[in-house]
């Protein structure tokens, strides 16, 4: 009996050493516990912190980026309006490019007409054909080929017909 008396004092000093061991290690373990929850604390508010940061920021580009799309869509409208606006000047550059064209060719060809009338005045004068006052009537009146056909001694209109 005695024997197991010393054997059961040195299981209860075994299981005291080993319960104030546990306690020890129960203890420190919650220390690291704690200090593991105070530091994944601060991680998470860390952590909450810059991703409300990142959703602010992509927010505001989202924000930037749908006014750079809305004035890129105006400035692409009005680049197609001004494009409009210069195909019809050109085409109005054109059609009066045209129009100078033939008038600027109209008014030489009546300047060179006036003037080989003029000559032919000159000519029939030099001739010595006889011109008549109706004949002048005639030219004044608009009829600029008259001095030619008598030069050349065509007919008249009025008896060609």
């Amino acid at each position: 009996m005695e024997e197991l008396a010393a054997s059961y004092g040195e299981t209860e000093k075994g299981f005291k050493s080993l319960s104030e061991t546990l306690s020890l290690r129960v203890g420190e373990i919650g220390e690291v516990a704690a200090e593991t929850l105070s530091k994944m604390e601060v991680w998470d508010k860390s952590l909450n912190k810059r991703s409300r940061g990142l959703s602010d920021a992509s927010d505001e580009i989202t924000r930037q980026v749908l006014e750079a799309s809305a004035a890129i869509n105006s400035r692409t409208q009005e680049m197609k309006e001004v494009s409009g606006q210069a195909g019809a000047l050109v085409n109005e550059l054109k059609e009066r490019a045209e129009q100078t064209g033939v008038a600027d060719f109209l008014r030489r060809a009546t300047f060179i007409t006036e003037r080989l009338q003029s000559l032919a005045v000159d000519m029939t004068r030099l001739l010595e054909t006889h011109i008549s006052e109706d004949d002048w009537h005639r030219f004044n009146k608009g009829e600029n080929g008259i001095f030619i056909r008598k030069m050349l001694g065509f007919k008249e209109k009025s008896r060609l017909a």
